[in-house]
């Protein structure tokens, strides 16, 4: 079973498929969730055997993502064994009450209770336009930090609570120091 600890509540979508791996690194399936909503089990077609521990990468099999879950990306001492990489797009539509699949990259960990727990691998943005005729949004980074272009995403729990506790986001070549985001699909405004 997952849940999502998110400060933004997004549901998950039945169907869509995650990569989980045991622990040890030593096994890596591919899960559909079977239900929409807050909270919902997955099934796989070759489910793992019970571990104590094990990660997860949301969503798997989505253009524009890569996801692995394995040693070897270390940074001042931390393993990090959940890692993404990424396009975040500079121009992005909006989806109505949720957000598009391939930007919600999210990292689970859990134990021998099979509860999975998520965390955003990147900031959300949550936004209500009241103006009628708005035909975008840009999004503009003080600073000129990176708010689009590729990144890598890299998730560890180094301590033995079963919750990720420490995050390392490198970039990628080019990067972008804004998002536009356009109605979504169909709408000419927001």
């Amino acid at each position: 079973q997952m849940e999502s600890s998110s400060p933004i509540a997004l549901p998950w979508q039945k169907g869509t498929q995650l990569k989980v791996s045991s622990g040890n690194l030593s096994s890596k399936e591919v899960y559909s969730i079977d239900s929409d909503g807050m909270q919902s089990d997955i099934s796989s077609s070759s489910p793992l055997r019970e571990f104590d521990r094990y990660y997860a990468l949301y969503p798997y099999g989505v253009e524009g993502i890569s996801c692995d879950i394995g040693s070897g990306t270390s940074y001042a001492g931390v393993d990090y064994p959940v890692q993404f990489r990424s396009d975040i797009p500079q121009v992005q539509k909006g989806v109505l009450g949720s957000i598009a699949p391939e930007l919600n990259l999210c990292a689970g960990i859990g134990g021998k209770d099979g509860l999975l727990k998520f965390r955003n691998m990147y900031s959300l943005l949550k936004v209500e336009i009241q103006h009628p005729s708005a035909s975008k949004l840009v999004v503009r980074s003080s600073g000129g930090k990176y708010l689009s272009g590729p990144f890598s995403f890299y998730a560890a729990d180094i301590d033995p609570d079963d919750d990720f506790d420490r995050f390392y986001i490198r970039q990628r070549g080019g990067t972008s120091d804004s998002v536009t985001l356009l109605p979504p699909s169909g709408e000419k405004s927001f």
